[in-house]
Protein backbone atom coordinates (compact mmCIF):
# COMPACT_ATOMS: atom_id res chain seq x y z
CA UNK A 1 0.00 0.00 0.00
CA UNK A 2 1.05 3.37 -1.17
CA UNK A 3 1.64 6.37 1.80
CA UNK A 4 2.26 9.94 1.39
CA UNK A 5 4.09 12.25 2.98
CA UNK A 6 2.82 16.26 3.36
CA UNK A 7 5.65 18.65 2.60
CA UNK A 8 6.03 22.40 3.20
CA UNK A 9 8.44 21.97 0.92
CA UNK A 10 9.92 18.68 3.08
CA UNK A 11 13.27 19.97 1.67
CA UNK A 12 12.40 23.04 3.29
CA UNK A 13 12.07 21.54 6.90
CA UNK A 14 15.65 19.95 6.41
CA UNK A 15 17.03 23.27 6.18
CA UNK A 16 17.06 23.30 9.63
CA UNK A 17 18.97 20.12 10.74
CA UNK A 18 22.49 21.22 10.95
CA UNK A 19 25.52 18.79 11.04
CA UNK A 20 29.37 19.65 11.16
CA UNK A 21 30.57 16.32 10.34
CA UNK A 22 31.55 14.76 6.63
CA UNK A 23 33.80 17.52 5.44
CA UNK A 24 36.19 17.30 2.64
CA UNK A 25 39.77 18.51 3.54
CA UNK A 26 41.47 21.63 2.24
CA UNK A 27 42.65 20.87 -1.30
CA UNK A 28 45.67 23.24 -1.37
CA UNK A 29 46.95 26.34 0.08
CA UNK A 30 49.10 29.28 -0.43
CA UNK A 31 50.62 32.27 0.98
CA UNK A 32 50.05 34.46 -1.62
CA UNK A 33 46.91 37.09 -1.70
CA UNK A 34 43.92 35.92 -3.50
CA UNK A 35 44.66 37.96 -6.40
CA UNK A 36 47.79 37.00 -6.84
CA UNK A 37 46.66 33.59 -7.10
CA UNK A 38 43.61 34.29 -9.94
CA UNK A 39 46.50 36.16 -12.02
CA UNK A 40 48.78 33.27 -11.74
CA UNK A 41 46.02 30.46 -12.32
CA UNK A 42 45.38 30.27 -16.09
CA UNK A 43 42.34 28.43 -15.18
CA UNK A 44 40.75 31.38 -13.54
CA UNK A 45 42.42 34.11 -16.34
CA UNK A 46 39.04 34.95 -17.39
CA UNK A 47 37.53 35.43 -13.80
CA UNK A 48 40.47 37.47 -12.85
CA UNK A 49 39.94 39.94 -16.05
CA UNK A 50 36.48 40.34 -14.96
CA UNK A 51 37.73 41.25 -11.16
CA UNK A 52 40.36 43.65 -12.99
CA UNK A 53 37.81 45.62 -15.16
CA UNK A 54 35.01 45.72 -12.38
CA UNK A 55 38.48 47.23 -10.33
CA UNK A 56 38.12 44.83 -7.31
CA UNK A 57 41.60 43.47 -7.70
CA UNK A 58 42.68 45.36 -4.92
CA UNK A 59 39.72 44.59 -2.86
CA UNK A 60 40.96 40.87 -2.77
CA UNK A 61 44.72 42.11 -2.65
CA UNK A 62 44.41 43.54 1.22
CA UNK A 63 44.65 41.96 4.33
CA UNK A 64 40.66 41.39 4.79
CA UNK A 65 39.78 37.65 4.34
CA UNK A 66 37.61 36.82 1.50
CA UNK A 67 36.23 33.67 -0.13
CA UNK A 68 35.94 33.93 -4.16
CA UNK A 69 33.42 31.45 -5.67
CA UNK A 70 35.33 31.40 -9.43
CA UNK A 71 33.99 29.89 -12.56
CA UNK A 72 37.00 28.53 -14.38
CA UNK A 73 37.58 29.76 -18.32
CA UNK A 74 35.70 26.88 -19.54
CA UNK A 75 32.69 27.26 -17.04
CA UNK A 76 32.43 31.03 -18.82
CA UNK A 77 32.76 29.94 -22.15
CA UNK A 78 29.73 27.60 -21.21
CA UNK A 79 27.89 30.48 -20.62
CA UNK A 80 28.69 31.98 -23.96
CA UNK A 81 30.97 34.36 -22.34
CA UNK A 82 33.78 35.33 -24.18
CA UNK A 83 37.43 36.99 -24.01
CA UNK A 84 35.98 39.65 -26.52
CA UNK A 85 32.48 40.07 -25.06
CA UNK A 86 33.89 40.39 -21.34
CA UNK A 87 36.28 43.34 -22.15
CA UNK A 88 32.41 45.02 -23.88
CA UNK A 89 30.51 44.18 -20.69
CA UNK A 90 29.31 47.14 -18.75
CA UNK A 91 31.20 48.27 -16.33
CA UNK A 92 28.39 48.04 -13.83
CA UNK A 93 26.79 45.08 -14.35
CA UNK A 94 30.09 43.07 -14.69
CA UNK A 95 31.15 44.44 -10.86
CA UNK A 96 27.74 43.52 -9.68
CA UNK A 97 27.62 40.20 -11.37
CA UNK A 98 31.32 39.40 -10.39
CA UNK A 99 30.83 41.34 -6.29
CA UNK A 100 28.19 38.07 -6.64
CA UNK A 101 30.84 36.21 -6.31
CA UNK A 102 32.67 37.30 -3.39
CA UNK A 103 31.41 37.27 0.12
CA UNK A 104 33.36 38.95 3.31
CA UNK A 105 35.36 36.39 5.39
CA UNK A 106 37.31 32.82 4.78
CA UNK A 107 34.03 30.59 4.00
CA UNK A 108 35.89 26.84 4.26
CA UNK A 109 33.75 23.55 3.82
CA UNK A 110 34.90 23.03 7.45
CA UNK A 111 32.64 26.48 8.33
CA UNK A 112 29.45 25.61 6.28
CA UNK A 113 26.82 23.91 7.91
CA UNK A 114 25.46 20.42 7.38
CA UNK A 115 22.16 21.88 5.69
CA UNK A 116 20.68 23.29 2.54
CA UNK A 117 20.75 26.66 1.36
CA UNK A 118 22.43 28.27 4.33
CA UNK A 119 22.96 31.81 3.38
CA UNK A 120 26.02 33.79 3.18
CA UNK A 121 25.46 37.61 2.38
CA UNK A 122 27.80 38.68 -1.05
CA UNK A 123 29.49 41.64 -0.94
CA UNK A 124 26.91 42.67 -3.77
CA UNK A 125 24.29 42.70 -0.74
CA UNK A 126 21.83 39.60 -1.87
CA UNK A 127 22.81 36.07 -0.39
CA UNK A 128 23.91 33.21 -1.56
CA UNK A 129 23.43 29.88 -0.91
CA UNK A 130 25.65 27.30 0.63
CA UNK A 131 24.31 23.34 0.65
CA UNK A 132 25.73 20.22 2.30
CA UNK A 133 24.30 16.34 1.77
CA UNK A 134 22.54 16.19 5.06
CA UNK A 135 22.14 12.53 4.48
CA UNK A 136 24.66 10.64 7.07
CA UNK A 137 27.39 8.57 4.50
CA UNK A 138 26.74 10.76 1.59
CA UNK A 139 29.66 12.03 -0.46
CA UNK A 140 30.82 15.25 0.85
CA UNK A 141 29.64 18.22 -1.64
CA UNK A 142 29.08 21.58 -1.55
CA UNK A 143 26.42 23.13 -3.80
CA UNK A 144 26.26 27.14 -3.98
CA UNK A 145 22.72 28.12 -5.97
CA UNK A 146 22.77 25.00 -6.97
CA UNK A 147 25.66 25.14 -8.71
CA UNK A 148 28.45 22.51 -7.85
CA UNK A 149 31.64 22.82 -6.28
CA UNK A 150 34.28 21.36 -8.12
CA UNK A 151 36.69 22.28 -6.48
CA UNK A 152 36.99 22.80 -2.31
CA UNK A 153 39.46 24.65 -0.03
CA UNK A 154 42.01 26.30 -2.45
CA UNK A 155 43.88 28.70 0.58
CA UNK A 156 45.19 31.75 0.06
CA UNK A 157 46.74 34.44 1.81
CA UNK A 158 43.92 36.55 2.96
CA UNK A 159 41.01 33.57 1.97
CA UNK A 160 39.71 31.34 -0.04
CA UNK A 161 38.46 29.73 -3.56
CA UNK A 162 35.96 27.72 -4.54
CA UNK A 163 35.93 27.03 -8.16
CA UNK A 164 32.07 25.98 -9.29
CA UNK A 165 31.32 24.89 -12.23
CA UNK A 166 28.18 27.59 -13.48
CA UNK A 167 28.56 31.45 -13.59
CA UNK A 168 25.62 32.76 -10.46
CA UNK A 169 23.28 34.63 -11.98
CA UNK A 170 22.59 38.08 -10.08
CA UNK A 171 19.16 37.58 -8.47
CA UNK A 172 16.60 39.25 -10.14
CA UNK A 173 14.38 42.06 -7.83
CA UNK A 174 11.79 39.82 -8.25
CA UNK A 175 10.15 36.49 -9.39
CA UNK A 176 8.11 38.62 -11.90
CA UNK A 177 10.85 40.81 -13.20
CA UNK A 178 12.62 37.46 -14.08
CA UNK A 179 10.01 36.44 -15.90
CA UNK A 180 9.32 39.26 -18.28
CA UNK A 181 12.73 39.98 -19.23
CA UNK A 182 13.38 36.38 -20.13
CA UNK A 183 12.25 35.76 -23.46
CA UNK A 184 12.35 32.21 -23.04
CA UNK A 185 9.12 32.48 -20.43
CA UNK A 186 7.19 34.68 -22.86
CA UNK A 187 3.93 32.91 -23.12
CA UNK A 188 4.07 31.91 -19.66
CA UNK A 189 4.12 35.33 -18.37
CA UNK A 190 1.33 36.42 -20.89
CA UNK A 191 -0.58 33.61 -19.32
CA UNK A 192 -0.11 34.98 -15.69
CA UNK A 193 -0.97 38.32 -16.86
CA UNK A 194 -3.89 37.52 -18.52
CA UNK A 195 -5.02 35.34 -14.95
CA UNK A 196 -4.09 38.30 -13.40
CA UNK A 197 -1.63 36.31 -11.49
CA UNK A 198 1.77 38.51 -12.75
CA UNK A 199 1.54 41.43 -9.98
CA UNK A 200 1.26 38.53 -7.28
CA UNK A 201 4.84 37.86 -7.78
CA UNK A 202 6.69 41.17 -6.60
CA UNK A 203 5.32 40.26 -3.15
CA UNK A 204 8.26 39.35 -0.37
CA UNK A 205 7.66 35.74 -0.89
CA UNK A 206 9.38 33.69 -1.09
CA UNK A 207 8.37 31.65 -4.11
CA UNK A 208 9.23 28.37 -6.56
CA UNK A 209 7.72 28.75 -10.01
CA UNK A 210 7.81 26.01 -11.84
CA UNK A 211 7.66 28.18 -15.08
CA UNK A 212 6.96 26.06 -18.42
CA UNK A 213 8.77 27.59 -20.80
CA UNK A 214 7.71 28.29 -24.39
CA UNK A 215 8.75 25.27 -26.08
CA UNK A 216 6.26 23.54 -23.65
CA UNK A 217 3.55 25.85 -24.50
CA UNK A 218 4.07 25.43 -28.51
CA UNK A 219 4.45 21.07 -28.01
CA UNK A 220 0.74 21.68 -26.49
CA UNK A 221 -0.52 23.56 -29.63
CA UNK A 222 -1.14 27.24 -27.29
CA UNK A 223 1.37 29.91 -29.20
CA UNK A 224 0.20 33.89 -28.00
CA UNK A 225 -2.38 34.17 -29.96
CA UNK A 226 -4.24 30.69 -28.89
CA UNK A 227 -3.37 31.98 -24.90
CA UNK A 228 -4.93 35.80 -25.91
CA UNK A 229 -7.98 33.82 -27.59
CA UNK A 230 -8.71 32.11 -23.71
CA UNK A 231 -11.52 33.51 -21.86
CA UNK A 232 -10.23 33.88 -18.54
CA UNK A 233 -14.17 33.21 -16.92
CA UNK A 234 -14.38 29.95 -18.44
CA UNK A 235 -11.24 28.58 -16.83
CA UNK A 236 -10.13 28.00 -12.84
CA UNK A 237 -7.88 30.70 -12.22
CA UNK A 238 -5.05 27.63 -10.73
CA UNK A 239 -4.63 26.60 -14.39
CA UNK A 240 -1.39 28.65 -14.38
CA UNK A 241 -1.36 29.93 -10.67
CA UNK A 242 -0.91 26.34 -9.48
CA UNK A 243 2.53 26.24 -10.47
CA UNK A 244 3.54 28.84 -8.02
CA UNK A 245 5.00 27.97 -4.78
CA UNK A 246 4.69 30.12 -1.54
CA UNK A 247 6.25 27.93 1.33
CA UNK A 248 10.09 28.78 0.39
CA UNK A 249 12.41 28.18 -1.89
CA UNK A 250 14.91 25.30 -3.55
CA UNK A 251 17.61 24.37 -5.81
CA UNK A 252 17.39 21.84 -7.92
CA UNK A 253 20.26 20.01 -6.17
CA UNK A 254 18.72 20.37 -2.94
CA UNK A 255 16.65 17.08 -3.99
CA UNK A 256 20.03 15.26 -3.79
CA UNK A 257 21.49 16.74 -0.50
CA UNK A 258 18.36 16.49 0.94
CA UNK A 259 16.48 13.53 -0.34
CA UNK A 260 12.87 12.96 -0.03
CA UNK A 261 11.17 10.06 0.83
CA UNK A 262 10.21 7.45 -1.62
CA UNK A 263 6.67 7.22 -1.03
CA UNK A 264 4.97 10.38 -3.01
CA UNK A 265 5.56 13.68 -1.01
CA UNK A 266 3.22 16.21 -1.49
CA UNK A 267 2.81 19.83 -1.15
CA UNK A 268 -0.48 20.91 -0.88
CA UNK A 269 -2.21 23.23 -2.68
CA UNK A 270 -5.98 24.82 -2.19
CA UNK A 271 -7.09 22.92 -5.12
CA UNK A 272 -4.73 20.06 -5.97
CA UNK A 273 -1.42 17.88 -4.52
CA UNK A 274 1.65 18.76 -6.24
CA UNK A 275 3.31 15.64 -6.18
CA UNK A 276 7.09 15.03 -6.15
CA UNK A 277 8.21 11.33 -7.73
CA UNK A 278 11.82 11.40 -8.74
CA UNK A 279 12.77 13.89 -11.00
CA UNK A 280 9.36 14.28 -12.05
CA UNK A 281 6.73 16.71 -10.33
CA UNK A 282 2.95 16.31 -11.03
CA UNK A 283 -0.52 17.77 -10.13
CA UNK A 284 -2.37 15.25 -8.71
CA UNK A 285 -6.38 14.70 -7.39
CA UNK A 286 -7.30 15.01 -4.02
CA UNK A 287 -7.63 11.34 -3.23
CA UNK A 288 -4.54 10.49 -4.81
CA UNK A 289 -3.55 7.35 -2.98
CA UNK A 290 -6.91 5.61 -3.63
CA UNK A 291 -6.92 6.27 -7.36
CA UNK A 292 -3.15 4.92 -7.66
CA UNK A 293 -4.35 1.58 -5.72
CA UNK A 294 -6.87 0.95 -7.03
CA UNK A 295 -6.92 0.50 -11.41
CA UNK A 296 -10.74 0.89 -11.47
CA UNK A 297 -12.61 3.47 -13.95
CA UNK A 298 -12.65 6.25 -14.08
CA UNK A 299 -9.14 6.99 -13.87
CA UNK A 300 -7.67 3.56 -13.82
CA UNK A 301 -4.07 4.22 -11.07
CA UNK A 302 -3.55 7.82 -12.40
CA UNK A 303 -4.19 10.79 -10.41
CA UNK A 304 -2.04 13.08 -12.99
CA UNK A 305 -5.32 13.97 -14.28
CA UNK A 306 -4.67 18.02 -14.90
CA UNK A 307 -1.68 17.54 -17.14
CA UNK A 308 2.02 16.19 -17.41
CA UNK A 309 4.70 15.95 -15.23
CA UNK A 310 7.25 18.12 -15.86
CA UNK A 311 10.72 18.16 -15.03
CA UNK A 312 13.32 21.09 -14.11
CA UNK A 313 15.05 21.38 -17.33
CA UNK A 314 16.24 25.13 -17.32
CA UNK A 315 16.62 25.38 -12.84
CA UNK A 316 17.99 27.71 -10.32
CA UNK A 317 17.57 31.27 -11.50
CA UNK A 318 17.61 33.59 -8.51
CA UNK A 319 15.24 36.37 -7.26
CA UNK A 320 15.57 38.42 -4.32
CA UNK A 321 12.17 36.94 -3.54
CA UNK A 322 12.12 33.60 -4.26
CA UNK A 323 13.51 31.13 -7.46
CA UNK A 324 12.09 30.10 -11.07
CA UNK A 325 12.54 26.98 -12.74
CA UNK A 326 11.93 25.85 -16.02
CA UNK A 327 10.22 23.28 -17.27
CA UNK A 328 9.59 21.08 -20.28
CA UNK A 329 6.18 20.83 -20.09
CA UNK A 330 3.09 21.90 -18.54
CA UNK A 331 1.80 20.88 -15.47
CA UNK A 332 -1.85 21.67 -16.18
CA UNK A 333 -3.36 21.41 -19.56
CA UNK A 334 -6.13 24.18 -20.09
CA UNK A 335 -8.50 21.70 -21.15
CA UNK A 336 -8.31 20.06 -18.01
CA UNK A 337 -9.72 23.18 -16.26
CA UNK A 338 -12.67 24.40 -18.20
CA UNK A 339 -15.33 25.37 -15.81
CA UNK A 340 -17.91 23.34 -16.42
Amino acid sequence: MQKIYIILLGVLLLQACIKKDDVLPPVSKDTRPLAAVLQNNYTYAMFYTAVERAGLDQVITGDSLYTLLVPDNSVFASAGITPDSLQHMDIAVLKKLISYHILPGAVTMATVPQTIDYPFKSIAGPNVYFSVPVKNGAIPALHINGATVKKADIIAGNGVIHAIDRVLEYPAATVKEYLVRTPRFSLYTQALKQFGLLEGLTAPGPFVVLAPTNKAFLQRGYDSAAIAAMDTLHYKKWLFGAAIMKTGFFFKTDFKDAPLPNDAPVYVTPDCLMVFRSDKIGLALFDYIHIINNYTPPYYGNPFVYGDMVTLDDPDHPALNGVVHGTNKLLALPDSLIIK
